[in-house]
């Protein structure tokens, strides 16, 4: 009988404290028990490296580690860096997940040229505020290469948990989580679903992600955010232009023109600094401007949604304005 695979769970933890046991225990009463539990205190300073250690005396399949704080793609890539797993699976360290989690996806992951299992979530806050409707997606098996399309017309996360990885993609193709940046998930999700055989979609929410203020993918958006947010968007283009599929990526000019919206999207929602961004505001939008009739986009409505779009985008208040009112903000 052929024994059953280990999955190394990967948590970078800075300053959680009030989220970690939370977090920690849905891991350790998982209903699949081949687990390595790899807790990376990335330098916390609120108590959150003694629940670490406390933890780690405890139970013999976690592992403790600090390090001097980096940010979360260093963390992540400590974590790759020591996880003995066939399998690996990101948490943040203020989620949880579902107790059958790791078994439902070793389920979904049966067949052996499947090397990516990508789920749903459900969102949950701890201050009752509105929260987003989970994501659903087609669900079925891909080919990397056709989820990478998939993602760059945005029918596909981009995120990095939510999913788990076989081990041989990072090791193989030497992926690692950009450091020093936000918006890391990106160009490695695009790398590691090009490398991958065979990805598995399922809407199934088996992940509970806490939605705060605070977090990184919060509302406040700044000028270094930004220019992490095109240097992302960047480095997908210039990857899948320098592979041997590069012209099987029709939708790539989409991906950007997309991403350059979103990134408006991003400034008109946040208060704090929407007033000061009108310069950034000009550039993305001629940059919009610029790309609008050269790309090809996946549908009639996509294309007539987004010239609307463009339109209404010379009137910095009317967008920001019409924005938050569909996404439901208020003024």
């Amino acid at each position: 009988m052929k024994k059953a695979p280990l999955v190394s769970i990967i948590v970078p933890i800075y300053n959680v404290r009030d989220y970690l046991d939370v977090c920690v225990k849905s891991l350790l009463n998982q209903t699949y028990k081949n687990l390595e539990i790899i807790l990376i205190d990335d330098g916390s300073t609120d108590g959150s490296e003694k629940i670490v250690d406390k933890y780690d005396k405890k139970y013999r399949n976690i592992k403790a580690i600090h390090k001097k704080n980096g940010g979360l793609s260093s963390a992540r890539n400590v974590g790759v860096d020591n996880a003995s797993g066939e399998w690996l699976l990101f948490i943040d360290s203020d989620d949880y997940i579902r107790t059958d989690c790791v078994e439902r996806v070793l389920e979904l992951a049966k067949a052996a040229d499947i090397d990516i299992v990508t789920y749903s979530f459900e969102p949950f806050s701890n201050d009752g505020s509105r929260l987003k409707k989970s994501p659903n997606w087609p669900e079925g098996v891909l080919s990397g290469v056709d989820a990478v399309n998939d993602m760059l017309r945005n029918k596909r996360p981009a995120y990095i948990c939510m999913s788990m990885f076989r081990a041989t993609l990072f090791k193989k193709n030497k992926i690692r989580f950009p450091e020093g940046r936000e918006f890391e998930d990106i160009i490695t999700r695009i790398r590691l679903l090009y490398y991958a055989r065979k990805v598995v979609f399922s809407n199934e929410k088996l992940y509970y992600y806490l939605i705060r203020k605070e977090s990184i993918t919060g509302d406040n958006i700044s000028e270094s955010r930004c220019q992490d947010f095109l240097r992302a968007v960047d480095e997908v283009k210039a990857f899948l232009l320098d592979t041997d599929k590069q012209n099987g990526f029709v939708f790539l000019d989409y991906f950007e023109f997309h991403s350059l919206v979103t990134l408006l999207n991003y400034l008109a929602r946040d208060r704090k600094t929407f007033g000061n961004s009108k310069g950034y505001w000009c550039q993305i939008r001629g940059k919009l401007r610029k790309k609008y009739f050269t790309t090809k986009f996946p549908t009639i409505k996509n294309k007539f949604v987004y010239g609307g779009a463009l339109i209404v985008s010379s009137n910095m208040k009317l967008y920001s304005k019409l924005y938050r009112g569909v996404k439901g903000e208020g003024r």
